[in-house]
Formats: C-alpha cells, structure tokens, sequence
C-alpha cells in the first residue's frame, strides 16, 4: 500500500471515508482473527477488529471477528451477531453490505477485489 507521503490525497481520502469494513471469510470459529496483524505494518490507517456496539472511527478499518456477522447499525455504530450462517458463512459480507446500505444509503461504496 502506498504511503501517505506517496500519495498526497491520502490523507483528505482517509478523513471523507467514514470507515472500511472488511468481513473474514473461511476461518474456523475458534480461531483468532488474524487480519489486522497482517495488514497492519503494510497499512497507513487504523486497522483493527471491531467491537460489539463500537463506535466507528473516520479513517479506521474494520474487521469482522470469526464466527460473528459484522453489522452497521443506526448512530452509526458496530455490532456483531451470531445469526445462522449466509451462504455457508459467518460473518457474512451480504450482511455487511445489507446493514451498511441501510444506515448509509447512497453514501455508501462496496468494493470487492477479484480473488
């Protein structure tokens, strides 16, 4: 990732975005979500995984622990649910993005890379 004296809209970019969130995928529940250890050193923003009934932070980025749907709720704010699986997985990004359009409505930009 670039940094942010690489690019000099970095930093105006981080602050217009309100959050990134980011659900895992294919990890047992038992395991520790190891997302934000990866990317963080390669990463100029707050990385982090989220935090029932948190708060977001302009810039942050968030990550869906394992076993837990990831959902933005009205205020905004965070939350995690144990409901059934989607398509065979939890979290799911369906969810995501379906809680997400809610709360944000056309402010809102999913982006999903190509495996």
């Amino acid at each position: 990732m670039r940094s942010r004296s690489a690019h000099p809209r970095a930093e105006w970019r981080s602050r217009r975005c309100c959050c990134r969130l980011c659900p895992r995928a294919f990890r047992p529940r038992s395991t520790w979500c190891c997302l934000p250890e990866i990317f963080r050193p390669r990463c100029t923003l707050p990385l982090r995984e989220a935090q029932d009934k948190e708060a977001p932070e302009p810039g942050a980025v968030y990550c869906a622990p394992p076993g837990y749907h990831l959902l933005v709720e009205q205020g905004p704010y965070l939350a995690l649910s144990v409901d059934a699986a989607v398509h065979f997985a939890r979290p799911s990004i369906d969810v995501l993005f379906e809680s997400a359009a809610d709360v944000y409505r056309e402010r809102l930009l999913g982006i999903i890379p190509e495996a």
